[in-house]
Formats: structure tokens, C-alpha cells, sequence
């Protein structure tokens, strides 16, 4: 607070403010709707393996560790690749923006392909 008091950073603090909760609740809705639906697929598919048999559902966690693992890489390529951009695309630099993007284009490719 006394480094940068003209943000008046905490004064606040036990105030709700109904206008900005409502903003961050409309923005974080769809995401957290997406997020549940998401993980409840994935726990009722492993519940209907178990249904089917012991061997089924070793079978079923296997395949889901190993898809998972090739989705995280493509995942954090994205996020990599995201960052890039925008930093290139914030300096106005095409050339950067390019090869930032046929770079992780490249990466997701060499992994698909492993």
C-alpha cells in the first residue's frame, strides 16, 4: 500500500462488489461447466469399465494414462506457442509470429508422429 497507493489495493477487502463478481462469474461459467462435464465423462466411462470386468478397466486406465500423456504435450506446445505469439504479436513482429507458429506446428506434428 505504500508503494502504490494510488491503486488503493485492499481498502476494499470485506466489501463484495456485485458488479465485478458478476463479470468474473459470467466469464468463469462456461469454463467451469466445460471442466465438471469433463471430468464426469471420464469417471463414469471408468465406472461402466469396472462394470464389464477387473481386466477392462486395467485396460481402460492404461489407455487413458497414455492419451493423456500425448494430449498434455500438445497442450503445453499451445500454451507455449500462445505465449509466443503474443509477445510477437505485441511487438509487431511477423516474422517471429511465423516462425513461433510453424515451430510449434512442427513440435505437435513430430510428437503426433512418435
Amino acid at each position: 500500500m505504500r508503494k502504490t497507493p494510488e491503486y488503493a489495493l485492499f481498502t476494499r477487502l470485506w466489501k463484495v462488489d456485485g458488479q465485478v463478481l458478476a463479470r468474473v462469474f459470467r466469464l468463469g461459467l462456461p469454463m467451469g461447466v466445460t471442466a465438471v462435464a469433463e471430468a464426469t465423462l471420464f469417471t463414469v466411462s471408468a465406472v461402466m469399465m469396472g462394470w464389464i470386468g477387473e481386466v477392462p478397466l486395467a485396460a481402460h486406465g492404461i489407455a487413458m494414462q497414455l492419451s493423456s500423456m500425448t494430449f498434455v504435450v500438445h497442450l503445453g506446445l499451445s500454451q507455449a506457442a500462445t505465449v509466443r505469439a503474443g509477445r510477437a504479436f505485441g511487438r509487431r513482429d511477423e516474422v517471429a509470429l511465423r516462425t513461433g507458429g510453424v515451430a510449434a506446428l512442427a513440435l505437435s506434428a513430430a510428437m503426433a508422429l512418435l
